[in-house]
Parts: C-alpha cells; sequence; structure tokens
C-alpha cells in the first residue's frame, strides 16, 4: 500500500488520494521531476496516462526509469477515443482495482474526472464502491458535468450498439449520473488558515518623486530639509503613473477618468485589459505624464 501522506507533502499540484492511489499533475513535467524519487519511496507502482498523445514519450522513458508500469488510457470524446476506451476498460479498471498507482491527464483535474466516473459508472458501482470525488469539473469554479456526462452517454450507447444490450439498466445509468452532477455541486472544504499581511512599498511607484522635487525652488528645499514629502503642492509637479477607467459607450463616446488626481493626462496610454459592466465596456490603463506642450495621448 502506497505511503498517501508521503505523496501529499510532495505538493504537486492538484495531488489527492483517489482509489488506493493518487491523481494529480502529469509527471511528464520538469516541474514535477523532483517528486519521482519520493514516489518511488512511497510505493507507487503504476502510472496511468489520460492525455491523448505524449510526442516526447518522456513518461514511458521515466516510469522504465524509476521501474513503475505505465498504461496509457487516452481520454476523449471523438467517436474514435471512445471506441478505445470501451476496448482498454477492463485493463483501466484492473489497474485501478490494484491499486498503487498514479493517474493523471495533464492538469490532474477534467480528463481524470471523466476516467475516474467512466470507472465507477460502468464498473465499480457494482461492486458497492463510492463515487469518486469530482475535482475539476466542480459547479464552484464555474464549470460544469456536461463534459463528463457526454462521454459516459457515447459509451453507453457504444456498448449497447456492439452489444445488442444496454451495460447496465438505463434507470440505474441516469441515477449514477445524477450522483456525479450532485458530486460536482459540493463546495470544497477550505482550512482555515490565517492569512499574513504583505506591505508593500509603492514611492516611486504611482509617481515620480524626484522629478517633482527638481522644480522646487532651493529655498524652499531648505525650509522642508527632511521632509520633502510635505512640500504644498509637490504631487503636482511630479510625472506621474495613472489609473484610468475608460468608459465605452454603445453610442461610441469614450469618457476617460483619472482615478488618483484630477491633473490633465498627457502622454502614452498603455492598454492592460478590458471587462464588461452593467453595459460598460471597461478598460484598466496606466497613464504616464510627461511635459508635452498639448493633452496627446496613445493606445499602444
Amino acid at each position: 500500500m502506497i505511503n498517501i501522506d508521503r505523496i501529499i507533502q510532495t505538493n504537486i499540484p492538484d495531488i489527492a488520494p483517489v482509489y488506493g492511489g493518487v491523481r494529480g499533475r502529469t509527471m511528464s513535467s520538469s516541474h514535477q521531476s523532483y517528486a519521482w524519487p519520493t514516489l518511488v519511496e512511497a510505493g507507487v507502482k503504476r502510472v496511468i496516462d489520460l492525455r491523448d498523445v505524449d510526442s516526447s514519450n518522456k513518461l514511458p522513458f521515466l516510469c522504465d526509469k524509476y521501474g513503475m508500469e505505465y498504461f496509457h488510457y487516452p481520454v476523449n470524446n471523438h467517436a474514435k477515443q471512445v471506441e478505445s476506451m470501451v476496448a482498454l476498460m477492463p485493463q483501466f479498471c484492473e489497474m485501478i482495482d490494484k491499486g498503487d498507482f498514479y493517474i493523471a491527464c495533464a492538469m490532474g483535474l477534467h480528463r481524470t474526472d471523466i476516467a475516474l466516473c467512466t470507472y465507477w459508472v460502468f464498473y465499480a458501482a457494482d461492486k458497492g464502491t463510492a463515487p469518486p470525488p469530482i475535482r475539476g469539473y466542480r459547479q464552484e469554479d464555474g464549470h460544469n458535468t456536461s463534459k463528463i456526462m457526454y462521454v459516459l452517454n457515447s459509451i453507453y450507447k457504444y456498448m449497447t450498439e456492439q452489444n445488442g444490450v444496454e451495460p447496465i439498466p438505463m434507470e440505474t445509468f441516469k441515477a449514477r449520473k445524477k450522483v456525479i452532477n450532485e458530486l460536482s455541486k459540493e463546495k470544497t472544504e477550505h482550512e482555515d488558515v490565517p492569512l499574513k499581511r504583505v506591505y508593500v512599498d509603492m514611492d516611486g511607484v504611482l509617481a515620480d518623486f524626484e522629478s517633482g522635487l527638481a522644480k522646487v525652488d532651493d529655498e524652499v528645499k531648505k525650509e522642508y530639509l527632511g521632509r520633502f514629502d510635505e512640500i504644498p503642492g509637490l504631487f503636482s509637479l511630479m510625472y506621474q503613473c495613472l489609473v484610468l477607467l475608460m468608459l465605452c459607450t454603445e453610442s461610441k463616446r469614450m469618457v476617460v477618468t483619472n482615478c488618483t488626481s484630477s491633473l490633465q493626462l498627457h502622454g502614452t496610454i498603455h492598454l492592460h485589459g478590458r471587462t464588461n459592466c452593467f453595459g460598460f465596456k471597461s478598460i484598466l490603463m496606466t497613464c504616464f505624464t510627461s511635459e508635452l506642450s498639448s493633452p496627446t495621448a496613445r493606445i499602444s
């Protein structure tokens, strides 16, 4: 039996126990290379690869290097892939039943959900095994189970056509799909960990302090020596990085708002991103002011 706790401690992205093995991000990534020796020590004996293809053939090589069995069970909703999934399903289910496995698609989330649901719906549920937790297609993350259902329905249809009989009664099939739908709605339990407070020094970021100070008379500097930030009107003399909000209405009118001050805008506006908000198209930009003779702006 594998040491689940030891594997969890590796902090492989999205690592989690399932059916006597673990699921997580693909171990073909160089970012996970550090964890291979730990997986060996923890007792992982086989790797189930759910990706369509691996042109580098890296994962089979790594499995051979570390003495693990490699099994390729490509998961997809294409017709030919469904046929392959059905053909390989007995071997796949046997792999899961043995335990001591590491199962993953690229990210260890969505196709892994599909594969494990396939295992449960068409095989393990008949043995009284509990359904797998849904980690990729979770409603709280903005997903639904439509892709899981598409693959399950395709497999059910293909098996019925091939064998001339339903793999499981239709009512049972519907009930198991309903269980998966309900699981996708469950909220993830998060540990109540105290958040650390981070302080960020913004001096010289939103405004160039020295550019303003250079325009101040020497007599004023002497008066405010050691407390230049208290010089009246100093901020207005600085070159500034201003956060802007541009609202484009349906009539194509544009309103540019300087969120940090009411100074006239000059210089270059850099576009950072867009979002829709209450019928407006909002654009977050940064404007670097300069000493131009006329108010001009260029969106780059």
